[in-house]
């Protein structure tokens, strides 16, 4: 198998983003989160639940040197990189999400040093200090460390207190509510609850002379707290390299154990090897052909995009059994292009994630925007409604899920009092909301006809046609005054509807809604001001290049992609132009690059500007091939199975037994 893993940078995106400066019509765009991808290069699996990583406490994921930042520039938190130890489970790509993980801190160093060197690759992590060389892999469940003393010998510290980030930082730290801790021959056994979620450890060391307790300063025998009196855990002794490794569950103490006892034979080098073969894989579902630096960035930017969600399933973290994953943490992102990634390559974790929605619907009764490790689902709960419609409609398109167990559940969602203003007034005090629920109407629909419900589609159909009550009759665009999240009427205005004729014909024609497309990307009046695109740094309108399909300007499309790859990413640790969330940004690439851009919740795909001269998606229904002649980065014309596409569209479903997808390109622009 071709070694796709060297061609991953596992630093992609975790510092402060140094990018290209933008030139031309970029000039004008206006990022406004963070300037960071947030990502880390912590060892993990593909959508693994044990992550582990250099520890520093710093915003968001526990590495690296940031401190908090949403749309200001980005401050260090320390005076330099520093090492702490290694936590584990870890957030990936988001903001503040309220909950950050890094989990039981394990430490060779007291106090923090800096950190000198860094290595990575997919499924290990390692750096070195002044007093040694600190390694990690993983396992699903468990974490392996390695600890290799400058002196010879030390001590570790497994502190199992940890939970969140820098303690300095009250907002980004969490105490445990309970806590007990004891040894059981050499395995040390505790238990804790951080907001009332259960965590349990069982952790061993390999070679360690001894094996201790303590609760703050003190040594003790057993550890018994009803409430958070600080740090405790266990201390081991090594007389040469250290090696331990630490197991995590969500269920009981008996199934961390279990996992412990089935992985601790393994050696450090066999779960690296393991682990690197496990992403070798992942990794190989989509080959591209084409310069060595682009794939470098491609294979970096899938990485990232198959980290999250990750699988727990068996754990009974949301009180069911069965398939469950978490860390679809910033869901309103990860909609738009993670998922209908994942539905389409790989269809093992996708089917865990429609069965853990469907599962928490049948227990809670409702449906959130996050699933989390938290006590509840609440996180950015209004930034946007009924997003499990567009999960369900992008997965029945690409054969994944029960369509009927799908429609049950989303239109018992729908008949919620929730959505009692929508039915009455066909609109609530959300502009953007009205849309979700408009679009999230033609999901069910979908769904509805997939079932032989003609007449209940129809009248979702029907309705449908109201969606434009929430634009302006004299702009054209989304009503001024409304609440926005993230953005401004103008970053909302170009969503991609369901109909976009009804669109263009309520944005006052084809000349008014180019005029207004241009000013927004900056053809028009080049210079940054409000309401201008946000250049990729963020997902609330990634999709909007797109909108120019509506009135048959590829050409704007064709530039806007290839300004996002001159402008917006590189292949360097500050290489992403702001927060992956959970996969979306990194997807986003993917599927620009490939060539084909999945509107989410539609049985279609929009052509763009790919870059590979040759690419293919693995399936088991059939491989995805698409096929680039000729050079340039505009359209000439588009066939699928041999079939002429003179809109430069498919559909989702022409191609879900496999095809063969042929870009004819050129150079010049040709309108």
């Amino acid at each position: 198998m071709k070694d796709f893993c060297k061609k991953v940078d596992v630093f992609f995106g975790c510092d402060p983003t140094e990018l290209p400066k933008r030139q031309g019509v970029a000039k004008a765009w206006k990022p406004i989160k963070g300037m960071c991808g947030n990502t880390s290069p912590a060892a993990v699996l593909p959508f693994g639940k044990m992550s582990c990583c250099s520890y520093s406490g710093a915003y968001p994921t526990g590495y690296g040197n940031c401190c908090v930042n949403s749309h200001r520039p980005i401050k260090p938190m320390y005076p330099f990189h520093r090492f702490c130890g290694f936590t584990h489970i870890h957030p990936s790509g988001t903001g503040f999400i309220s909950y950050f993980y890094n989990f039981a801190l394990v430490s060779p160093t007291r106090p923090p040093q800096k950190i000198l060197s860094e290595e990575g690759m997919p499924g290990y992590y390692a750096c070195e200090t002044e007093t040694g060389k600190w390694s990690c892999t993983v396992t699903r469940d468990c974490a392996f460390h390695r600890f290799e003393f400058k002196e010879g010998k030390g001590e570790v510290f497994a502190d199992f207190s940890q939970y969140g980030l820098d303690k300095d930082h009250p907002n980004l730290w969490t105490k445990y509510d309970r806590a007990t801790c004891r040894l059981e021959d050499d395995v040390v056994l505790c238990s804790t609850s951080f907001y009332g979620v259960p965590v349990y450890y069982a952790m061993r060391a390999k070679n360690a002379s001894s094996v201790r307790l303590f609760a703050g300063e003190e040594e003790t025998e057993e550890i018994v707290f009803d409430s958070c009196r600080g740090r405790f855990g266990a201390t081991f002794t090594f007389e040469g390299t250290g090696e331990t490794v630490l197991a995590l569950s969500f269920k009981s103490l008996e199934q961390a154990k279990e996992y412990l006892d089935r992985d601790v034979a393994l050696s450090f080098e066999e779960v690296r090897k393991n682990g690197y073969e496990e992403w070798n894989k992942a990794l190989s579902r989509i080959e591209v052909e084409g310069a060595d630096e682009d794939e470098k960035l491609f294979y970096s930017n899938l990485y990232f995009s198959l980290i999250k969600p990750s699988d727990l399933s068996g754990e009974r973290l949301y009180g069911f059994d069965g398939a469950a994953v978490t860390d679809l943490a910033t869901l309103w992102d990860m909609y738009k292009t993670e998922f209908p990634l994942l539905f389409t390559a790989y269809p093992e974790i996708s089917e865990k994630i429609i069965q853990t929605i469907i599962s928490f619907y049948d227990k809670e009764r409702y449906l959130p925007n996050s699933y989390l490790i938290a006590p509840d689902q609440s996180v950015e709960s209004g930034q946007a409604m009924l997003l499990s419609a567009y999960v369900f409609a992008d997965a029945y398109l690409r054969g994944v899920g029960d369509p009927e167990e799908m429609y049950r559940v989303l239109d018992g969602e729908c008949a919620a009092t929730e959505y009692d203003g929508f039915r009455n007034n066909g609109r609530v005090e959300r502009t953007t909301h009205t849309l979700d629920l408009y679009e999230g109407e033609m999901c069910l629909a979908l769904l509805a006809d997939a079932l032989g419900k003609k007449e209940q589609a129809a009248a979702l159909r029907e309705d449908y046609k109201n969606f434009t009550c929430v634009y302006s009759k004299r702009t054209g665009l989304l009503f001024k005054k409304s609440r926005y999240y993230e953005g401004n009427f103008l970053n909302y205005s170009f969503r991609l509807h369901s109909d976009g004729d009804l669109r263009v014909k309520a944005a006052g024609g084809k000349k008014k809604f180019l005029k207004s497309l241009d000013y927004f990307f900056g053809y028009r009046l080049p210079r940054i001001g409000y309401g201008k695109f946000e250049g990729f740094n963020n997902e609330t309108d990634m999709e909007a290049p797109f909108a120019y399909h509506f009135i048959g300007r590829h050409d704007r499309i064709s530039e806007l992609i290839d300004m996002s790859r001159k402008y917006m990413w590189t292949l360097t640790r500050g290489g992403m132009p702001g927060n992956n969330d959970t996969g979306a940004l990194s997807s986003l690439y993917v599927w620009n690059a490939l060539g084909l851009f999945p509107v989410t919740g539609q049985d279609k795909m929009i052509a763009g500007s790919p870059l590979f001269r040759r690419a293919v998606i693995h399936r088991t229904e059939g491989d995805i091939e698409f096929i680039k002649e000729g050079s340039g980065i505009y359209l000439d014309a588009m066939k699928v199975n041999g079939e002429d596409k003179p809109k430069l569209e498919c559909s989702v479903t022409e191609l879900r037994k496999g095809g063969k997808v042929v870009f004819y390109c050129r150079e010049g622009k040709n309108v």
